[in-house]
Parts: structure tokens; sequence; C-alpha cells
């Protein structure tokens, strides 16, 4: 998927055959068409990657109590006190992966005891746990 910015044509959003390429997110799609000549693109429709967004959050408070958007292209959730009814922090991260997958989104996800760069980490409470998971290219990657 492709965003028009600074007056050219970039790519905004990629499925792993276009990334095992050499593409990135960012890219020129001049620079892009030249590595991949084939290369098939749609412009992004950022309304609609909004609304999915929203769905996943809503979705994903089934792994916490709080879950909030993440930039424009993630999520965070508080999840303190919640893996042990997974079973623990993998079986967590291992369902939410799996149930990511067979909707068709393209994940990556980390629990740690607060966010990184936080400003809020003076305050956080000793033990918390939060995971991130982002959904680059959720639409382009549905089949």
């Amino acid at each position: 998927m492709t965003l028009r910015a600074s007056n050219a044509e970039h790519l905004h959003c990629l499925n792993s055959i276009a990334s095992a390429a050499g593409l990135h997110r960012g890219m020129p799609l001049a620079d892009a068409r030249a590595i991949c000549p084939l290369l098939s693109t749609r412009p992004v429709d950022l309304i609609g990657e909004g609304r999915a967004l929203d769905g996943l959050r809503r979705w994903a408070s089934r792994y916490g109590p709080y879950a909030a958007k993440h930039g424009t292209d993630g999520l965070i959730v508080d999840v303190s006190g919640v893996p042990h009814l997974f079973g623990g922090e993998i079986e967590l991260l291992a369902d939410l992966e799996a149930r990511l997958e067979r909707a068709g989104v393209s994940s990556k996800s980390a629990i740690a005891e607060r966010r990184a760069g936080d400003a809020s980490d003076r305050r956080a409470h000793r033990g918390s746990v939060s995971t991130a998971f982002h959904h680059r290219a959720s639409v382009a990657d549905r089949g």
C-alpha cells in the first residue's frame, strides 16, 4: 500500500513477500519498482486503517483491562495480573499471536515491565506488565 507524502508516493504497508524482497516502509515507490518491477500497489485507506486499529483495540481488551492506541499502527495493553489466566506470559503471547495470525493480522508482540521511554515510568507500579503489538500491513496481509 502506498501513501502520498512530500509530493511522492511511498510504501506504507507491506506484506511479508515484499519485505523479504528488500522493500521497507517509507521507501519511495519509484525505488521499490526498481527492485520489484511487478510490484502491485494501491493507495492506503488511512480512515479504514484507523477503524481497523480501533477494532483491534477493543478486541485486545480480552488480554487486559486497559488497551490503547500506541502511535498510528500499534497498541499497548496493560496485562497486569492477567498472564496467569493463560498459563503465564509466554502462553498469553502465544494465544495473542495465534489469534491475530488466524485473523490475517501480521504482528510483533512483547511483554515488558513497563513501556520503554515512557515518561510515566517513574510512576509505574512495580511488576506491572504491558504488551505492545503492531498491526502493520494488516489490511495488505488479509487474504
